[in-house]
């Protein structure tokens, strides 16, 4: 656990490699974190009485005594997607939300995970990092080789023979904040996935939200690399219309009539195990983005 002087220095580290940080969401839940003014917690959600998308692990996270944190990454989840990669969209949202480590400052302890605090028996006080040698640890290159590499994460596999921790995931930070969120005053930059809902696009949604609060967000667009940008943007489309539909499994996806962009990335991640993030990313886009828009007057 990281606290007192030790999370200003967490902070000058994380400067040092040019890092940010990441938290993804849905859009009902953005209009949520606008009204009041950075990311929260669901129990500082809860107790406002504001809505958010029910996530499979709510359960686990008041089991786990995490349900009053707040939570952002150290990777943008939705660029091995993007780039053309095996994976799914972002699972938790199409909109990120990134901020500066400065904002970690307005905490009280931080928890550096090798796993998901929403996993089964997670223990964050004894399964956090230690040290701030172990946080430099998680990264792929030394602070001096400057960035964009000096922000790289290691792989699971790596992470799991460097910490000797067997499962290791994508790391996670935690955060306790006496007000309940992180606020958005810390160079705020907002991405958005390119889907088009009820004949707009998911952005100009978002960017009408963003002004009618008044916030001063720099605002983009996803993009990928090219060659293979252009047929993973078709695809955004193409799987929000299927999920659209209630379709929120890969194997029930495969046996549509689907394009061939759909099926070639479909086939490429069959086996990859990837029906747990697939169920989730559909579930979840359907109920807070999806399926909330489509409701609006």
């Amino acid at each position: 656990m990281i606290i007192g002087g030790n999370i200003d220095r967490l902070v000058k580290l994380f400067e040092a490699r040019g890092v940010r940080l990441f938290h993804a969401c849905q859009f009902l839940d953005f209009l949520s974190y606008l009204w009041l003014g950075g990311i929260p917690s669901h129990d500082c959600l809860e107790k406002a009485n504001l809505p958010f998308t029910p996530l499979e692990t709510d359960a686990n996270d008041k089991a786990n005594k995490v349900w009053d944190k707040v939570f952002v990454n150290l990777s943008d989840f939705g660029t091995t997607f993007a780039n053309g990669g095996r994976g799914v969209p972002n699972p938790y949202s199409p909109i990120l939300i990134q901020v500066r480590p400065a904002v970690l400052l307005e905490a009280t302890d931080i928890a550096i995970s090798l796993r998901s605090a929403g996993a089964p028996n997670f223990d964050r006080k004894k399964e956090a990092l230690k040290t701030l040698e172990d946080v430099n640890k998680l990264f792929l290159h030394l602070p001096d080789v400057g960035s964009p590499k000096s922000q790289d994460v290691k792989f699971r596999a790596a992470l799991n023979k460097d910490f000797q921790y067997p499962g290791a995931a994508d790391p996670e930070i935690s955060c306790s904040v006496p007000k309940g969120f992180l606020s958005f005053h810390h160079g705020t930059v907002v991405t958005v996935d390119p889907y088009f809902i009820r004949r707009r696009s998911l952005y100009d949604w978002v960017r009408q939200e963003i002004q009618d609060y008044k916030w001063n967000f720099f605002m983009r667009e996803r993009a990928g690399r090219r060659p293979k940008w252009h047929p993973r943007k078709r695809l955004y489309n193409e799987l929000s219309e299927i999920i659209s539909t209630g379709i929120f499994q890969l194997q029930d996806l495969l046996r549509l009539e689907i394009s061939s962009d759909m099926e070639e990335w479909a086939q490429t991640i069959k086996g990859q195990n990837p029906e747990n993030q697939f169920r989730r990313f559909a579930k979840y886009l359907h109920y807070g983005t999806l399926e909330y828009i489509d409701r609006l007057d």
